[in-house]
């Protein structure tokens, strides 16, 4: 297997790749995106005012007025003194008089909302009507006046079946459940938060990221083959070693261009985070408790494993050459530069394959195992190895000997791969009849 010359043709590629016009354009219009995205998540909540409704514990609302119609039974309104305390007026109102005060409150300028409360054996509901205008009432304030009124029919709710007012703190107990292999430890919430949202987002990342650079690999071959220039570069330079160069080199393409995004994304958040949403919890902190999350949090990260790091870049590299040495034949394959799109259909179809085989199996995980048939599969299967196994090294359910096997069979499978190119490729350059398809291109390695 001759591979003389692919240093050159790797330096080669890369600088001509960096320098790139479509390098640049991407680069630069994936980063606005990226900017505008977190502008977007870090300001858009502060600009419409909801972060202090959703995390402020303070009360305050802009509501003057409540019509009230109690169905319920259970309570006076007498009961609602928080609102009383809060200089809001409370009308009482019949059924009779509800079609009249519901148009009014829909076309009213004024600060009034509408509170239907109705009871059906014990299951309460509270129906709040504001205007059509958000001018005078937000949603959030609405929020405010519902989870008060809300705690008030709970408290009438128990003093009703003979529940003591001293006791009524002990008679809503918060229980949370699971169920655990003896021995283990409970997940926390965050992690299991963190058990559906990693692999939701790794599997899409890498998805990305290693089939749009491993499709690089198929424009470039095809491009190459089909200017005849190819032809020249076969005087001086091994034909493997034009092809590996050039997945090499796209390799690091990627790598220097997910680098570049990082930087612009964590830089963008560090100088925006203070003026946004993080300014805004960071002056409320006083008022939210937030050390159980940060315990939870801090006892996450420090759970996962150390060379995590080490792994995940091991297994985008392995997943990456998979796709690009099927791209680089597929590419080697093809007689004309527009043909290229129809003869990627196969990849495309085995990429996204790869990643619903190891998306279901972490979502649709309804039995809580950590270990079942269908996300051990996904581990192994060497299409959909490199989208699920980075979910398992972050979340820690991935055994060692998982991660080494799964990646030794993608290690077996990217070398079988580079072998059959070491004896297609050349063969496949010099092809002068029709597009060869799959039994075309097998056939010729014989």
């Amino acid at each position: 297997m001759k591979i003389k010359g692919t240093k050159s043709i790797l330096k080669f590629t890369y600088i001509q790749g960096i320098k790139a016009k479509a390098f640049k354009i991407s680069t630069a219009l994936m980063g606005f995106i990226l900017l505008i995205l977190i502008l977007c998540a870090n300001f858009i909540p502060t600009l419409i005012g909801e972060v202090e409704g959703l995390f402020s514990q303070s009360n305050e609302t802009s509501v003057k007025t409540i019509f009230l119609l109690d169905k319920s039974g259970v309570f006076k309104p007498s009961d609602l003194y928080e609102l009383y305390d809060m200089g809001i007026g409370i009308t009482v109102i019949t059924e009779e008089k509800l079609p009249e005060i519901k148009d009014a409150v829909k076309q009213s300028g004024e600060a009034e909302i509408l509170i239907s409360i109705n009871n059906n054996d014990g299951r309460y509901s509270v129906l709040t009507e504001r205007p059509e205008s958000e001018e005078k009432i937000k949603l959030s304030d609405c929020s405010i006046i519902n989870g008060i009124v809300s705690a008030s029919i709970e408290r009438a709710h128990l003093l009703s079946i003979g529940v003591p007012a001293k006791n009524l703190d002990k008679a809503k107990p918060i229980i949370s459940n699971s169920v655990i292999i003896a021995g283990e430890k409970p997940q926390s919430e965050v992690e299991i938060i963190f058990d559906y949202a990693v692999p939701i987002v790794t599997s899409l990342a890498f998805f990305m990221f290693i089939f749009m650079y491993g499709t690089m690999v198929a424009n470039a071959v095809a491009g190459e083959k089909t200017s005849r220039v190819i032809e020249l570069l076969l005087t001086s330079v091994d034909p493997l070693a034009i092809i590996i160069g050039k997945i090499f080199a796209t390799l690091l393409i990627s790598i220097t261009q997910i680098l570049i995004l990082s930087a612009i994304g964590f830089i963008t958040f560090i100088i925006s985070a203070p003026f946004g949403i993080l300014g805004q919890l960071t002056a409320q902190s006083t008022n939210i408790d937030v050390s159980y999350a940060a315990n939870e949090m801090s006892a996450f990260l420090a759970g996962i494993d150390q060379f995590a790091g080490i792994k995940i870049i091991v297994v985008f590299v392995l997943g990456f050459l998979l796709f690009a040495f099927i791209a680089g034949l597929i590419g080697a394959g093809v007689s004309r530069a527009e043909d290229l799109q129809s003869a990627l259909q196969p990849l495309s179809l085995l990429g996204v394959l790869g990643f619903y085989l190891s998306y279901f199996p972490f979502i649709f995980n309804f039995s809580g195992e950590r270990k079942t048939f269908f996300i051990t599969f996904a581990y192994y299967f060497p299409l959909s190895s490199p989208f699920s196994l980075p979910a398992g090294i972050i979340s820690g359910h991935l055994s060692e000997v998982d991660f080494l096997v799964a990646a030794l069979i993608l290690f077996i499978v990217d070398l079988l791969l580079l072998l059959l190119i070491a004896r297609v490729y050349e063969r496949v350059i010099f092809y002068t009849g029709n597009k060869p398809g799959l039994k075309g291109i097998l056939s010729i390695k014989k």
